[in-house]
């Protein structure tokens, strides 16, 4: 089985170069526990919104990637444009998520749906607000559409 090391994060230009070469070959899916860490790693931000941009690609998420995301999303301390990047991430992966398993995944024990209704329940930065509603639109747009066929 094919591996991919990021041992140091602090060096942004090495981990980049194999972060593009997984998307190239696309090969991301293979690799989601080592996004998951680097999503949770809160030392290079770079490397947070570029691995929240590819992760879009990845066509079965797991729910550790997911919690991961969802973690950005819902922390009021991350600066906005992560959660923005982490809030588009869970609209092309939680409907996809949900045609993999049948079920809407969960964060800490809530649907991460119910997650993201909380969150445009209370005040929010208006472009987190619209990624929010936007992520919401398409898995709601996913729910119905599963309850259809």
């Amino acid at each position: 089985m094919k591996t991919c090391h990021f041992n140091d994060l602090k060096d942004w230009a090495i981990v980049v170069d194999k972060l593009q070469k997984l998307k190239k070959t696309r090969d991301l899916d293979r690799f989601q526990r080592v996004l998951t860490r680097v999503i949770a790693y809160r030392e290079n931000w770079m490397l947070r919104e570029r691995v929240l941009e590819y992760v879009t690609d990845i066509r079965k998420p797991t729910e550790e990637l997911l919690e991961a995301i969802c973690t950005i999303a819902t922390d009021d301390e991350i600066y906005i444009n992560a959660r923005i990047l982490a809030a588009e991430a869970l609209r092309v992966l939680v409907p996809r998520r949900v045609r993999q398993t049948q079920v809407c995944p969960t964060f800490r024990g809530v649907s991460i749906w119910r997650v993201l209704k909380n969150i445009i329940e209370s005040p929010q930065h208006p472009l987190f607000h619209d990624a929010v509603i936007k992520a919401l639109e398409d898995i709601e747009e996913n729910r119905v559409a599963r309850v259809a066929s």
